[in-house]
């Protein structure tokens, strides 16, 4: 199973597929990620814009930088384009927040520590201004779209 958001040009609006995490699986992020685009049977997915089935094609990538704890790592994320409609959009996987270097997993980390200089010790790579930028996030954004799915 595969979790991919397929993300509209300059809007917040994601399509979610059936979920799956995605480093772990690979010794090289880049490469995990490489390998699971070339698995996508992209005959099966929707666009979200127009909804058409089997009319999105790869169209080009670029580059985007993921912070971790202790590493900085490019992927080179994949943008498809739709026959139909012309619109293009960005495959993302689950672990990738849309608009941001620091993946979700270590943005849950930072929502739920305690202690903000001991975070940030085992994590060097982070910084007080993402810490806040991202508390900030989740109060504007995240946390009323996360509570109004577990009411519906």
């Amino acid at each position: 199973m595969l979790c991919l958001y397929v993300i509209i040009d300059k809007k917040r609006k994601e399509k979610q597929f059936p979920p799956t995490p995605i480093f772990g699986i690979l010794q090289s992020p880049t490469h995990a990620y490489d390998k699971i685009i070339d698995q996508l049977d992209f005959l099966t997915l929707e666009c979200p814009s127009c909804k058409h089935s089997g009319c999105l094609i790869k169209h080009a990538k670029y580059p985007r930088t993921f912070r971790m704890a202790n590493s900085i790592i490019t992927v080179h994320i994949l943008r498809v384009l739709c026959k139909e409609c012309g619109h293009t959009h960005a495959i993302l996987l689950c672990d990738f927040v849309p608009y941001s270097q620091i993946l979700l997993d270590d943005q849950v980390d930072i929502l739920t520590s305690n202690n903000d200089e001991e975070f940030l010790s085992d994590n060097p790579n982070f910084d007080l201004s993402d810490i806040r930028y991202i508390r900030k996030q989740y109060n504007l954004y995240w946390k009323q779209r996360l509570l109004s799915r577990s009411i519906s």
